[in-house]
């Protein structure tokens, strides 16, 4: 699951940061095979011979929601629907991200894997209702980060900004 996220990341970013036709056709096709795996295995990750569930997404909606907003952004003809069917759902985002601030150290990578799914949707959210939903959960998650000092949650934290309010 962590491959993924990380994967779809930097897949969305190249998409949306790199006009160049050939990268976005090569970013495009593996953003929609990712996505049609998952979908097609009830956003289970199966591993051979036997086909067996390594890991879900089942139960981590943000992630999800995530991983259909980049699609979205890529094929909103195949996954528009899908992704604006649920995309009500960040709303509620922010209730992972609470219980997992109580223990802070255990599994420190939870920190990582949410900002990777927070700031791509907030990046290509066009919506300003539903990027506020988003927006709103990832200020709970930046709450516990804030005073980290780790590059890579403050550089998420400017990204989640729009271009308007980034801080400086």
């Amino acid at each position: 699951k962590d491959q993924y996220i990380g994967a779809m990341l930097g897949l969305g970013a190249a998409w949306k940061l790199v006009p160049d036709a050939g990268v976005r056709k090569v970013t495009g096709e593996l953003i929609e095979g990712t996505l049609d795996y998952l979908l097609q295995n009830d956003w289970n990750v199966r591993l051979p011979p036997d086909g067996r569930v390594q890991t879900s997404f089942l139960g981590d909606f943000p992630k999800q929601l995530a991983l259909l907003r980049i699609g979205k952004t890529v094929k909103p003809e195949k996954y528009g629907a899908a992704y604006d069917k649920v995309a009500a759902a960040a709303e509620l985002a922010w209730i992972g991200v609470w219980f997992s601030s109580f223990d802070p150290i255990f599994q420190y990578y939870k920190y990582n894997l949410s900002h990777a799914a927070f700031v791509t949707a907030l990046v290509l959210e066009e919506s300003a209702a539903q990027r506020k939903r988003w927006h709103d959960s990832y200020l709970l998650l930046w709450g516990a980060v804030a005073h980290h000092r780790n590059a890579y949650f403050d550089l998420a934290r400017i990204l989640a900004e729009p271009p308007a309010t980034r801080p400086s």
